[in-house]
C-alpha cells in the first residue's frame, strides 16, 4: 500500500494519457453527503462521523465516492480531481 497525506507528491496515471503524471495532494473530498468533514492518514480516507463524533475510515463499499484535488506539477499548477485508485507512487 502506498502511503501519501495531503500536501505530499505524488505520481498518478489519468485515463486516456500514456505518461503517469506528478502532483502535490491538496485536498480529499467524497461524493456522500454525509462525509462532511474528511482528512487523510497515510494513504487512508477518514471520515467525521457524527454518530460516533470521531474520525472513522471510509467504508470499503464507499471508497469510490472518494477523490482527491491535485496540484499538477507541470502545466502551471493545473488542478486536477483524481481517485485514490489512480496514485501509482509517491512522488
Amino acid at each position: 500500500m502506498i502511503m501519501y497525506n495531503i500536501d505530499d507528491v505524488v505520481s498518478y496515471t489519468v485515463p486516456g494519457e500514456p505518461k503517469n503524471k506528478i502532483g502535490t495532494i491538496v485536498e480529499l473530498f467524497s461524493d456522500m453527503e454525509s462525509y462532511e468533514e474528511m482528512k487523510l492518514q497515510d494513504g487512508i480516507p477518514f471520515y467525521k462521523s457524527k454518530k460516533l463524533k470521531k474520525f472513522v475510515p471510509v467504508k470499503p463499499k464507499n471508497m469510490d465516492t472518494v477523490y482527491l484535488e491535485v496540484k499538477n506539477t507541470k502545466n502551471d499548477g493545473d488542478t486536477e480531481f483524481i481517485y485514490l485508485k489512480d496514485i501509482v507512487s509517491n512522488g
